[in-house]
């Protein structure tokens, strides 16, 4: 039985394994989905990462409204949050919701459901099974199974509160990598608002995250909020002003877990994570070149079997906040790159446009990095996994570099 708060217990699995795939979601119910991936050979892994689009996977590679987002895992627990930006949107067709009871949730065009559905979901030999008792058109997930020889992980809920002192996370081990993701907000709790907060940290120090929102009705000029922070690991941004609300530090790794450490008070927002032991990890800042071919990315001190990259449209790093107008912008590409596959997930949301022009996409690729206007004006495969990190190739760039971050495992 998996009980929420306490590790996974240690796999035995090939030496690095880290299975990367996608699968869809049924447009019939009830249904069970097995997604499982080669690279794990039948293996049960310790967690899974899992993020979601809107995209739909028959229009594949092409991208569809709206700006919809989903971050899961499956360890211990399940726990998920989502948000979607509409096209076209009339007063309250921005949506976020969280919730500590499933895996894979989406919300519906116009609000108020979030279909589908996952009623249960597990790690099963070679990947995750989702069952579903709710249905709509199909959603395309990709996910992230770590199955690692001897590895540990555990995922669960962290309560912000409203003071700014360390909160202990106990999960059992001592983490090498630490996931931050929410919707700034409570356990169940959703709104008129899209607010996203996504972040990694590793035990020997790196952490950085990407923060995200858009108000309902947002008139032409009153543009989406977005920021890139190194030396966090979480945060939100106060949608009224571009200001900063709160930012989150992970510290405090130890053999019984790690730290997490508001900056203000969060007006006791929960925090999902997940926690894995088990993988050499480095995080690493890049920007994108300016044009095409090879991009070498150093800096891993180890040669890497996994890349969790992180790519947004924005030209600088650490903004002064309130954020200003050359920053205001929305869009986010995020890609799980393997030994064996590689799937990359990406939304835009259109600055300066009333209504909203928004789209999100899947494609089979390494890197896919959003404009205002597209979802795919960046994109390089895989070229190899190198002994310092790996190599690139890029199909499509932009004329100005963004910047991303990028989880390397081994």
């Amino acid at each position: 039985m998996l009980v929420a708060g306490m590790p996974y217990p240690a796999v035995a699995a090939a030496a690095s394994a880290i299975g990367v795939t996608v699968f869809d979601t049924p447009t019939i119910t009830p249904a069970t989905v097995n997604s499982t991936t080669t690279t794990l050979v039948g293996t049960t892994p310790v967690a899974t990462f899992m993020v979601g689009s809107h995209h739909l996977a028959a229009n594949d590679p092409g991208s569809t409204p709206h700006a919809q987002i989903m971050f899961s895992s499956i360890a211990n627990s399940s726990y998920v949050a989502w948000t979607q930006s509409e096209t076209g949107q009339a007063a309250t067709e921005v949506y976020r919701n969280a919730l500590s009871s499933a895996a894979v949730r989406f919300q519906n065009d116009g609000g108020g459901v979030t279909n589908p559905a996952s009623s249960s979901q597990s790690l099963i030999a070679g990947g995750i099974t989702t069952n579903y008792n709710t249905s709509s058109v199909a959603r395309r997930v990709m996910h992230s199974d770590f199955g690692k020889i001897g590895s540990q992980a555990a995922n669960g809920k962290i309560g912000l509160g409203t003071g700014t002192s360390a909160i202990s996370v106990n999960c059992g081990f001592e983490p090498d990598f630490v996931i931050l993701y929410g919707t700034c907000g409570q356990d169940g709790g959703g709104g008129g608002f899209f607010t996203y907060s996504v972040g990694v940290a590793t035990k020997n120090g790196d952490q950085h995250c990407v923060l995200a929102g858009e108000v309902n009705a947002r008139a032409a000029g009153n543009a989406p909020q977005q920021a890139i922070l190194s030396n966090r690991a979480g945060g939100q941004i106060n949608l009224t002003d571009g200001a900063k609300a709160y930012d989150l530090t992970v510290g405090g790794f130890s053999a019984s877990g790690f730290t997490v450490t508001p900056s203000a008070s969060t007006t006791s927002d929960d925090i999902f994570y997940l926690a894995v032991k088990g993988h050499s990890a480095k995080i690493i800042p890049f920007t994108t070149p300016t044009s095409t071919g090879t991009q070498i990315i150093a800096g891993a001190g180890f040669a890497p079997t996994y890349a969790l990259a992180f790519l947004t449209n924005l030209e600088s790093t650490d903004p002064t906040f309130p954020i200003s107008a050359s920053n205001l912008m929305a869009g986010l590409g995020i890609g799980m790159i393997g030994t064996e596959d590689q799937w990359s997930k990406s939304y835009r949301i259109q600055n300066g446009a009333d209504p909203t022009s928004t789209a999100s996409n899947v494609k089979n690729v390494a890197i896919l990095g959003p404009s205002n206007t597209s979802t795919s004006a960046i994109s390089a495969t895989l070229a190899s996994f190198d002994s310092d990190g790996m190599t690139l190739d890029y199909s499509a760039v932009q004329g100005t570099a963004k910047r991303g971050f990028i989880l390397f495992l081994a």
